[in-house]
């Protein structure tokens, strides 16, 4: 938006819009009691006019209670909110704020993009909560009432007492007098002719709200033809809908997915308003393939997050209406939890239960990574629990799928950290919002580290073992929990994140890795640590995911495997040549590393082959050098000790392998870079019960 909502007028365009005001028409209720007050005083019989356009006619109260709100499947959770936009699990919403033209010309008009969920995410509500004829409130009063975050004035069905009025599901009028549009619960809208159908067939065919003003301004993606002829309410006391006013319209964009637009009007030098062809337009270039006039005028309203977004009139002062179409909201920061899932079973739905989404103010987005109609269920289930569901067509890797759910939440929940866990039990409740706690208060990357106590499936021990070993090779740093599954991270690593390399399980030890070389911080949690029948329901491959996982290392062993080969045949064959070990070591030494040092630039160190070849010899030959030294200390030692020659060069090279690892690739074979600054905390943190038992999950 150029502007905020909230913020739009300056004090000369206040003193503008109060001049013009002025010569402002009087509103629909003013004409009308003027009106019906002059006639009076004449003597005319104003009295049915009074009962009819006036006097309220309550026919049903209640009526949000008698709604079929159950259509709605899915709880909202807690939802993130920002002055122009509002996204959740049911609902996206972007608002944008349009100037064209100037002076007198000048027409300022409001776009809400809306993506729902659902079609019932769709909600309408009626003045004083009653159905009936001139009940009115404004915009902003009835969706206060309501809690709505969002919403539009309706078609002022009160004004009338033809057309066809469903609302919520349920069916309120049926007088068919003229072109409707009607919303359905599967998302759908379409344009319709009311006096072809009737209120009972168009519920039994799932529609969920009518709107009866009209006309369509657009269909099938063209204008429709004699918009500026038509005229809607003929009935005493209303304004026509043609010339340029301001307006009102809802168009269809796809299948859950709307616009609505209002246009300001009647105040010269902010918005003169629009006329039926320019709304149109409107419409068709925000991509409306239809588009609907709703009741305009000084009606026209949209609120936002418990303010008025546009500028009725000029003057900032709302009309009232029979009624709105709503969307309700959840207000506040959100914990966003990451949740990657691969032929998942019951235990993430026992997981999602014990988070208790609603009450903690979570918002669960699940990446299904390709799981097939086996998993469907779960996923079903999942999202009546409230979750966001991403699904890959095929399996692609716990990376991939961690990948795309960060770019989902950076594009729809801006500014807002992120906790991740697995699927498969091994994560309680509670310490999925310890750890977003500390996420919320620390500057880096939270690791739930566990202790690895009692009975531990053998590969799962092993594994960490390895990996915290050469974790603190290449980096320096020992992290008791390499492989924990649940993370947190600060919103503004995210965009970094999606850079990372790595698709399947060795993208979270490379994240740690990069982590360390950007020098974001590592902090860490205790958390329990959960195995379930042996961890059988792991997808981790063992030979092939370790591969993928110690790659370096691998390729690194085979360097120096091949390193030691030629140094081991140099060495013998040196030292029956000169029957001495100091000129044997040297000797073989220098062949071998150039040997290693070859491999190791061009095939294990990526950044190897970028950095000049003198640089990495200047700073190869003093590590050589040095290994040279200790190679040979070390031989003589065990040497005089006794032990056998052979069995001697073993221990040293292991013992030097370890070493050469740990230098060449946090020093020798990297580029040189600048101290990054460390990131700062998020702005917009996120809320989270202190408190959050935990239930269902087997142990």
């Amino acid at each position: 938006m150029t502007n905020s909502p909230q913020s739009q007028n300056t004090r000369t365009e206040q003193l503008a819009h109060e001049k013009a005001a002025k010569s402002k028409k009087p509103s629909r209720r003013t004409v009308l009691i003027g009106s019906l007050a002059v006639l009076a005083s004449a003597g005319g019989g104003a009295g049915w006019a009074l009962d009819r356009f006036v006097i309220e006619h309550v026919e049903q109260t209640g009526v949000t209670s008698a709604a079929a709100t159950s259509a709605t499947t899915a709880s909202e959770t807690a939802a993130s909110v920002t002055d122009t936009s509002y996204t959740s699990n049911l609902a996206k919403i972007n608002i944008t704020k349009t100037v064209t033209g100037s002076g007198s010309n000048q027409v300022t008009y409001f776009a809400a993009d809306l993506k729902l969920q659902q079609g019932t995410v769709l909600a309408s509500a009626f003045a004083k909560d009653s159905f009936g004829e001139n009940i009115t409130e404004t915009t902003s009063a009835i969706a206060e009432n309501n809690s709505a975050v969002f919403a539009i004035n309706g078609d002022y069905y009160g004004f009338r007492d033809t057309g066809i009025v469903i609302r919520n599901g349920v069916a309120y009028r049926d007088k068919g007098a003229r072109e409707g549009l009607a919303f359905y619960k599967d998302g759908g809208a379409k344009v319709y002719d009311e006096t072809t159908t009737n209120a009972d067939t168009l519920v039994s065919e799932g529609v969920w709200q009518t709107l009866s003003f009209g006309p369509a301004v657009v269909k099938n993606s063209k204008q429709v033809d004699g918009i500026d002829q038509v005229e809607v309410d003929t009935n005493f006391g209303n304004h026509s809908i043609q010339g340029q006013q301001p307006r009102t319209a809802v168009g269809i964009i796809d299948e859950k997915h709307f616009v609505f637009v209002v246009v300001d009007g009647r105040s010269e030098g902010y918005s003169v308003g629009v006329t039926m062809p320019e709304l149109a337009q409107i419409m068709l270039d925000l991509g409306c393939e239809t588009a609907y006039n709703i009741d305009g005028g000084g009606s026209s309203t949209m609120f936002f997050n418990g303010q008025l977004v546009n500028n009725p009139l000029g003057r900032n002062q709302e009309r009232g209406t029979s009624d709105i179409l709503f969307i309700a909201g959840q207000g506040g920061d959100a914990m966003i939890l990451l949740i990657p899932a691969y032929e998942p079973d019951e235990k993430l739905n026992q997981l999602i239960e014990s988070l208790k989404l609603q009450s903690n103010e979570t918002i669960l987005v699940l990446v299904d990574d390709g799981s097939g109609a086996e998993s469907e269920e779960i996923f079903t289930y999942a999202q009546r629990q409230g979750a966001v569901l991403i699904q890959h067509p095929v399996n692609m890797g716990k990376g991939a799928a961690l990948k795309t759910g960060f770019s989902f939440i950076a594009e729809n929940f801006p500014g807002h950290d992120v906790v991740t866990a697995d699927c498969d039990g091994q994560h309680a409740a509670e310490d999925i919002y310890a750890v977003a706690r500390q996420v919320g208060s620390k500057k880096g990357i939270v690791l739930g580290e566990r202790e690895f106590s009692g009975k531990i499936p053998l590969r799962s021990r092993l594994g960490n073992k390895v990996t915290t070993l050469f974790f603190a090779l290449s980096t320096g740093t020992w992290l008791n929990d390499t492989q924990t599954g649940l993370r947190g991270f600060p919103a503004e690593v995210l965009e970094w994140l999606g850079s990372v390399d790595g698709e399947r399980y060795e993208y979270e030890l490379n994240m740690l890795l990069e982590a360390r070389r950007k020098n974001i911080a590592l902090e860490s949690v205790k958390i329990q640590t959960i195995y379930l029948n042996d961890n059988e329901s792991s997808h981790f491959r063992p030979i092939r995911d370790s591969i993928r996982i110690y790659a370096p290392l691998l390729k690194f062993s085979a360097s120096s495997l091949a390193g030691f080969v030629v140094d081991t045949l140099l060495l013998m064959v040196f030292t029956a040549i000169f029957n001495n070990l100091l000129p044997a070591v040297v000797l073989a030494r220098l062949g071998s590393a150039a040997v290693n040092y070859w491999i190791n630039r061009q095939l294990v160190f990526a950044e190897g082959r970028s950095l000049p070849m003198r640089s990495t010899v200047a700073r190869y030959a003093p590590l050589a050098l040095v290994l040279l030294a200790l190679n040979y200390e070390l031989l003589t030692l065990l040497s005089t000790a006794g032990i056998p020659l052979l069995f001697a060069k073993i221990v040293t090279e292991i013992v030097l392998f370890l070493a050469s690892f740990s230098i060449q690739k946090r020093f020798l074979f990297r580029q040189r870079r600048q101290r990054e600054v460390p990131i700062q905390n998020s702005q917009a943190g996120h809320l989270v019960n202190t408190e959050s038992p935990q239930t269902g999950i087997e142990r």
